[in-house]
């Protein structure tokens, strides 16, 4: 993030409470990716409370994976979108019940959307890019490999030629094969 002159924060969370938390959201939704989509958001937005950052841009428009929202409007990243898209219906504190005591309610806390209070506390506003920006993956990608130095990377079941996509993805090899 040199290039950039930002600050960059890298989490992992437990892999032991990941794996269980797989294979839960894999029983009830038929998608084991419930710890991506709601760390995703869930987590940023937390490190937005803590250190007072009241402006988030996150990249595509919800336009492009679903028929809630339309490119047409500006959509926010709110607890409304959360519920309605991002969670599968499950938040963090249901995965705790269903998981019986196999995982602490500590180890969940990077996957709780943080409370409206506290949002409005730092005014945050978290808007997706892709509603000012015309979202073309590849053109950006280009940009960002000349601009920064960026490398793309060989993933499983994605064709040469888009080593920008899915690269964050460990599991995509199973998932291209559904």
């Amino acid at each position: 993030m040199r290039q950039l002159g930002a600050d960059m924060l890298h989490f992992t969370p437990d892999w032991k409470v990941v794996q269980k938390l797989i294979l839960q959201s894999f029983l009830e939704k038929g998608d084991f990716c419930w710890h991506c989509h709601v760390g995703v958001v869930c987590y940023p937005l937390q490190i937005a409370v803590k250190y007072n950052v009241p402006l988030i841009f996150w990249g595509e428009s919800p336009a492009e994976y679903t028929a809630y929202y339309s490119y047409e409007e500006v959509s926010e990243m709110d607890e409304k979108h959360f519920n309605r898209i991002t969670n599968l219906g499950i938040t963090a504190e249901d995965m705790f019940v269903r998981l019986e005591g196999r995982v602490s309610e500590r180890s969940l806390k990077p996957f709780i959307f943080p409370s409206l209070k506290e949002l409005r506390k730092i005014k945050c506003r978290s808007e997706h890019l892709g509603s000012y920006v015309p979202w073309d993956v590849k053109s950006q990608s280009k940009t960002i490999m000349d601009e920064l130095g960026w490398e793309g990377d060989a993933v499983e079941n994605v064709p040469p030629g888009y080593e920008y996509e899915k690269i964050e993805c460990v599991f995509q090899g199973v998932r291209g094969i559904t």
